[in-house]
This record gives structure tokens, C-alpha cells and sequence, in this order.
């Protein structure tokens, strides 16, 4: 199938000059993780919660919240300090396997659709999960959707502790390159963080203050685990087909399942890895 039939096609944009503070209204008010940056109607960029973690480095660096003495503390003002560029961009002439397979070699969430330059749509990993989804009921005896989650799940899972603060997450998230940290106590799964938790905890005080920006400092929320983390999750186990996993992903717009054997945490598998599969679908 094309990505044409699956892609977004009212595509919000930003521009290069416009300030963090837009952006992250923009993510909040339309409940957007990535956002393509456009400039005199070329695709310069893409601005995404993993972009905007990443620009946090002065918020925790331990000694440099609220301080005042120098641009090493000044959080980023404008889209273009934060965008990744230049973006990554696919054809409308894109099958579905190329897309997967492009999310899971660049690492992305989202890729934007052009054709002659101009964007024609974007295209996320979500859509895809939700064609990954219809392609495991049409065909299930050959779809390799249908392995067993401990096939493709990550064993080497890096985990936070409830009561840590936010410094040791961040920095797994970008030492690991890594989205979803899960939060234990006393080796129990009791919770889940992701950068989009740290975005929305820090986002609009580190990034969204304009007035901080300007006398170069970067005001901070909640800097606890526990203030943040999502509870209630949604889980698997290693033996439930990765085709069961994709639907509770899709159905509950969650991007990561902890995989638990006797309530104990083993493993994890995320969209990252179900597009894994499916790039190798002849679809």
C-alpha cells in the first residue's frame, strides 16, 4: 500500500523563527508530538518531543537550574535552535515497508510527504501501527506480526527508581536513545516515564518562558519521578503475539508496552520494535 493512503494530510507546521513558546503551544493545544518546520514553504526541519528533551541540557545539569551567569544555562528561544534538520522526508511514491523501514533506521516518529518539495502530508509511526494492525487480521497465517512478543522485545530494559529525580532519566533517554524509562519499587513495575512526560513537566516553565529566556535562565517544574510518571499501564507478556501488542498500542495511542512474566518486569517492546517487523512485510 502507499503511504499516501495513510498519511495526515492538514499538516500543523511551524517556522524556523518562531519561538519554542508557539511551538510548545501548538504540541499541548492539538496533542502533537512532532511538528514539521517549513520555511517559504520548503521543509527546513522537524521539531519533536525528543528534539526538545534533548535542548533541556541546562535544565539538568546539577547547578544549572535558575541561574543567571552565562549562556550554558539559557534554554533555546526559537524552533530552529531545537529542530532536528535537515528532515528527513519521504515521496508520495513510498510503500508502506519503506516508511517502516525509514522510522526504524532514522529513529524517528514522523516523516513528512512531499512531493515536488511541497508537503503533501505527514506520515507517523501510529499510522502505520494502525495499517500493521489491519495487515495481521487480513493475513494471519503469514504475517510475522504474529511471533511471539519475546522475539522482539528489548530485554536490556534501563529502569528508575520512584523516588529518584529526573536527572538520572533524562540522561538514560539520551545515553540509551531511548523513550520510555519504566519506574520501579522494591522490583515491582509501578509506573512509566516518557519524553513526553519530561517535555510536559519542563516544557512550558524550561522552554515556554520567554521572560527566563531572556536573562538566561531556565525556570523548572516537578523534578520528581513520582510527579510525572504514568500509572495504570498497559502491559504484555512474552508469549502474546506481536500482532495482540500492536492492537493495545494502537487502541490505547500508547507507544510502549512493558512485558511482565509473574508481575515481574522482563522486558519491553515499543512501536520501534513492531515497525521493526513489519519493514520486512511484502506489503
Amino acid at each position: 500500500m502507499m503511504i499516501t493512503q495513510l498519511m495526515a494530510i492538514n499538516v500543523r507546521t511551524v517556522c524556523s523563527s518562531d519561538s519554542l513558546h508557539v511551538a510548545l503551544g501548538l504540541m499541548e493545544q492539538h496533542d502533537l508530538r512532532h511538528i514539521p518546520v517549513s520555511d517559504d514553504g520548503l521543509i527546513v526541519g522537524m521539531l519533536s518531543d525528543r528534539d526538545l528533551l534533548a535542548s533541556l541540557d541546562s535544565v539538568f545539569v546539577p547547578g544549572g537550574i535558575n541561574q543567571e551567569d552565562g549562556d550554558a544555562n539559557s534554554a533555546p528561544a526559537t524552533v530552529r535552535e531545537a529542530m532536528s534538520s535537515p528532515a528527513i522526508v519521504l515521496p508520495t511514491s513510498a510503500t508502506t515497508a519503506e516508511a517502516a523501514a525509514t522510522f526504524v533506521e532514522s529513529r524517528i516518529g514522523a516523516v513528512p510527504v512531499v512531493s515536488e518539495g511541497e508537503l503533501i502530508g505527514l506520515l507517523s509511526r501510529t499510522d502505520l501501527l494502525k495499517y500493521a494492525v489491519a495487515a495481521s487480521e487480513d493475513d494471519p497465517a503469514s504475517c510475522a506480526l504474529h511471533d511471539s512478543v519475546k522475539a522482539h522485545m528489548t530485554t536490556d530494559v534501563h529502569t528508575i527508581g520512584i523516588k529518584d529525580s529526573l536527572h538520572p532519566v533524562v540522561a538514560i533517554m539520551k545515553d540509551k536513545k531511548v523513550r520510555h524509562v519504566p519506574v520501579v519499587s522494591d522490583d515491582r513495575l509501578v509506573g512509566m516515564v516518557s519524553d513526553r512526560d519530561v517535555r510536559r513537566a519542563f516544557g512550558q516553565d524550561a522552554l515556554g518562558n520567554e521572560m527566563g529566556q531572556g536573562k538566561g535562565r531556565a525556570a523548572v517544574g516537578a523534578t520528581r519521578v513520582a510527579e510525572i510518571m504514568t500509572t495504570g499501564l498497559f502491559t504484555t507478556t512474552p508469549d502474546q503475539s506481536v500482532a495482540e501488542a500492536s492492537r493495545k498500542l494502537h487502541r490505547n495511542r500508547i507507544s510502549a508496552l512493558p512485558v511482565l512474566r509473574d508481575n515481574r518486569l522482563i522486558g519491553i517492546i515499543t512501536d520501534t520494535d513492531i515497525m521493526r517487523v513489519f519493514s520486512h512485510q511484502p506489503v
